[in-house]
């Protein structure tokens, strides 16, 4: 319930917080002002009715997901890809990415990939039509697990509305993706 928050007269932006569209909630008192309902009205007129318009809906939907590499014990650093290469795929319904070769063969990128490089190969899926991503780093938490990297990946495009079917890491070090514990380094079984 946000009317203990908005009152009518007051501006308020739907969708992105940049880019979406700004509107005012209605002094109108004759328009229904409830915890499911609330009025727009033109920014520049809070009297005068307005309603979502496709500027507002493209950005109202956007859905985060996110998947994080890290080594399973917090004392081990996974070897970084420039010295020895590791890499996975990354399925979304039922295609699987298969363009860079960066982590090993068609469609492996590397554990430590840039966020442009995650966003590059999942755009190339029929399926997807835009993302968004970053990349944070994370820490390794003592007595658990320890540091890797943390993708968030907000889709944006026409084909990737509302709920979409999550994102699968698959073929981790395995299956054409290379795996640096082979070779000396730290990734697959850590």
């Amino acid at each position: 319930d946000t009317r203990g928050k908005l009152r009518r007269g007051d501006l308020i932006r739907v969708g992105h917080p940049t880019f979406g569209e700004t509107f005012r909630v209605s002094t109108d008192s004759t328009r229904a002002f409830t915890d499911k309902v609330i009025p727009l009205g033109s920014a520049d007129d809070s009297n005068s009715p307005a309603s979502l318009s496709f500027k507002s809906l493209q950005h109202s939907t956007y859905e985060v997901q996110s998947f994080f590499i890290r080594s399973g014990e917090e004392h081990v650093t996974l070897t970084p890809s420039t010295i020895f290469v590791s890499g996975f795929r990354i399925r979304f319904k039922s295609e699987t990415t298969q363009t860079t070769t960066n982590g090993g063969a068609n469609g492996c990128l590397r554990w430590d990939s840039d966020a442009l490089q995650v966003k590059a190969e999942l755009e190339t899926l029929e399926g997807i039509d835009s993302v968004e991503v970053t990349r944070e780093t994370l820490p390794a938490i003592t007595g658990s697990v320890g540091a890797g990297l943390k993708f968030y990946v907000t889709f944006t495009g026409d084909n990737v509305r509302g709920n979409v079917p999550p994102l699968e890491i698959v073929d981790i070090g395995t299956n054409g993706c290379l795996d640096s514990q082979l070779i000396g380094g730290v990734f697959g079984e850590d």
